[in-house]
């Protein structure tokens, strides 16, 4: 592997773990361990695969961003509406 994949790796393996602690932060229930592995594992898989995407595209910066944008506001979204809608009764 080349350097580049090395550090896209690196990336996505600290974006992932970054990621679940602060997913398992929120959604913490007693099971920190269990919660931080999973959140992690798949965040993980999400970014290393976002990466790829991305270096298979060419690599546009405009495109990493588009892509960051998107995730980050889906995730937003999910993780907003999981706490608002069963506070309003749904």
């Amino acid at each position: 592997m080349n350097k580049t994949r090395w550090m896209d790796w690196l990336i996505s393996i600290m974006a992932g773990i970054i990621l679940g602690s602060l997913l398992t932060k929120l959604y913490g229930q007693g099971h920190w361990w269990q919660g931080w592995l999973a959140y992690s594992l798949l965040s993980i898989l999400v970014c290393a695969g976002l990466m790829a995407v991305w270096r298979w595209a060419g690599s546009p910066r405009g495109l990493g961003l588009l892509l960051l944008l998107a995730f980050s506001i889906r995730l937003g979204l999910g993780v907003s509406l999981s706490f608002a809608l069963p506070a309003s009764g749904y």
